[in-house]
């Protein structure tokens, strides 16, 4: 048990680092707080790994509209995150346990 941990907590702490990777935590925190459409764009765009212009095309609309709307998401998800802070609560108890 005492190795599992110790593996995720040091894939945790490498992969903070990473503000892709942030994000998408953050998505699966507080995604249910953005629009449909803005779930579905931010999946594309980081899950599937969708260009703009790929997205753009399957919504009908330009590529700056479609990074309007990550842009917004992203700023969501962040801000949800500086009021509730329950990502950064996580990164806590993962490195308390660590360190145990």
């Amino acid at each position: 048990m005492r190795c599992k941990v110790k593996k995720l907590y040091t894939f945790f702490m490498k992969t903070m680092k990473s503000d892709v990777i942030n994000i998408v935590y953050l998505s699966n925190l507080y995604g249910n707080l953005l629009t449909d459409n803005q779930k579905n764009m931010l999946s594309l765009f980081y899950d599937a790994d969708c260009s703009l212009g790929e997205i753009a095309e399957q919504y009908g609309i330009s590529r700056q509209a479609v990074r309007d709307s990550i842009v917004k998401a992203e700023s969501a998800l962040r801000a949800a995150e500086e009021k509730l802070g329950f990502l950064k609560k996580m990164q806590q108890i993962i490195i308390q346990i660590g360190r145990a």
